[in-house]
Order: structure tokens, then sequence, then C-alpha cells
């Protein structure tokens, strides 16, 4: 009976320090394997805190984008040659997420590509101090950063789009446009009059955020989505285009030479379809290496 009594003690401990480690280990993926699946959140704050809570659990990248919802479809994997991080904020501004690059304690990118279509939203100032510390997570211990590559190495063997898709996306023709009725029922709020004040205020936080950011070493880029629909020619539109001017001339240097990009489709009349997010994508990469290269 002795014997029987110590082999199964020594099972239970085995088993006690099985379930011990799972647990510990359970505990411990999320902060170090921050692409771990989650489930999806359903409020654009929930979102926002989302998009940044990931982009400082990632690995920092050399490019990053900031925006609105309408930057936020421009998904990481759909940039080709890779390297870019999409910190975009549905719902939100890229003042946000400029004062919270500028502010925290990691490392900058080597560039930030701004979307400048929303200069009517202020930035979150709740989101800003939730974030403004944020550090990148300290390498882990040997038998987690083990596990973390493994992780690792079997999420990117099999990326949502690689390089044969994204060329079969691209030889593609676009779908057909269906967002005339979305367009008909925004269109009047599209055309409401602004407050070119504040949108003025805004302009000047971005150019007075990006010129922070360039004393810190980081090369700062403007862009604006398209609208592929009649919004293009809405008072919201063209209002947002000519107060950024304002501030940011169109010659500036700044200012990203993107190639005409044709035959775009939208699902609601402002924000692209997957095809076009990244045909537009593929545009704003080659646009940005473009800068980059002849600073070089």
């Amino acid at each position: 009976m002795d014997g029987m009594d110590r082999v199964s003690s020594g099972w239970l401990i085995r088993f006690t320090a099985t379930l011990a480690l799972l647990y510990a280990s359970c505990l411990a993926a999320p902060r170090f394997l921050g692409d771990f699946p989650r489930f999806p959140t359903v409020t654009s704050d929930a979102m926002q805190v989302d998009v940044l809570d990931r982009y400082f659990k990632l690995p920092q990248l050399d490019i990053v984008i900031v925006g609105s919802s309408l930057a936020w479809h421009l998904k990481d994997w759909y940039f080709e040659r890779g390297n870019v991080r999409n910190a975009a904020l549905p719902g939100g501004t890229p003042l946000t997420a400029l004062a919270v690059i500028a502010a925290a304690p990691s490392a900058r990118p080597r560039a930030i590509a701004v979307e400048v279509n929303i200069l009517d939203r202020s930035p979150d100032e709740q989101l800003f101090e939730k974030f403004r510390n944020a550090k990148r997570p300290e390498r882990p211990l040997p038998l987690l950063r083990t596990l973390a590559a493994w992780y690792e190495g079997d999420r990117n063997s099999q990326p949502p789009y690689d390089r044969t898709k994204i060329q079969s996306i691209l030889a593609s023709p676009p779908g057909p446009d269906r967002s005339s009725r979305a367009v008909d029922g925004i269109w009047r709020d599209w055309n409401r009059p602004l407050n070119r004040g504040t949108l003025l205020k805004h302009a000047q936080q971005i150019k007075a955020l990006a010129e922070r950011l360039e004393s810190q070493g980081v090369r700062v880029f403007f862009f604006e989505m398209p609208y592929p629909s009649r919004l293009r020619d809405s008072l919201f539109a063209k209002t947002m285009h000519e107060v950024f001017a304002e501030v940011i001339g169109p010659d500036d240097k700044r200012r990203l030479d993107l190639h005409p990009v044709t035959e775009m489709r939208s699902v609601d009349g402002s924000h692209l379809d997957a095809r076009s997010a990244v045909v537009f994508a593929q545009a704003l990469d080659a646009a940005i290496r473009e800068k980059l290269r002849r600073s070089e």
C-alpha cells in the first residue's frame, strides 16, 4: 500500500505542477504574444484601445499609419513589402495616436504617415493618458520566449494575405459600386456648415505634433484617403482639404505623391472596400518608400 500511495502522490504532484504551468502560461501569453487572438471589440472606444494596445504589444516596425476609420481599413498585411503597422483609430483622429507616439517612452518608428481627412475631432485625452507612458514588454523568460517564437513562427507562416493573394487581388476587376443609396442617406450631413476655426486649430495641432516627432528623428508624411463617390464633392470633404492646405501647403515636401489610383470602390461612400484598400495601400507604401529613398 505504501508503494501505491507513493505512486499516487507522485502522480498528483506532477499533475498539479502541470496545471500550474499551464495556468501561468495562459496568464503570461497575452502579455508576451502581442497578437494573441481575442474576442472582437464592438464599440469604437474599445476598438481604439485595442489598436493602441496592439501597437505597443507587437514589435516596432519602421512605418506607422495614423488616422481615422478611413485609414483603419488599410490592414497591415495589405502592404505587400510589410514593415508597416496601422495605428489608425476608428471613430478617432490622428491627433491622438500622434500625441501618444510622441509621448510614450518606447522607440520611435522611422516614419509616420498621417491621414488628414478628418479634422473636426479633438484628441482623446483619456486615451492619451492611458497610453502616454506605454512601454513595449520586456523580453520574456527563456521558456516563454521559446513559446512566443513558436507561436509567431506558426502564425507568420500563414499570414492572412501573402504576395500571391495580394497580386490576385490587384489583378481582379473592381466590383460594382453599391454605395449610392448609403451616400443619399448621409449627403445632407456631409454638407452642413463647419466651424473652420476648430478645423484650423486641429490642423495646426497636427503640424505641431509632426514637428515634435521630427525633432525626435521621425519622418512624418501627410496623405488623404480617397472618397470613391460623390462625397468627394461634399462641403465636408472640400473644407477639410482646403483647411489642411492652409497649414501644410500642397507643395510641402511632407505631402505624399500618390500616383493616380483609379477604379476605387466603397462600402458606404467613404470607407474603401477590401480590394480598393489593398490597391490604395500599395500606392501609399510606394509613395512612403520613395520619400524615404530620396532622403537616404
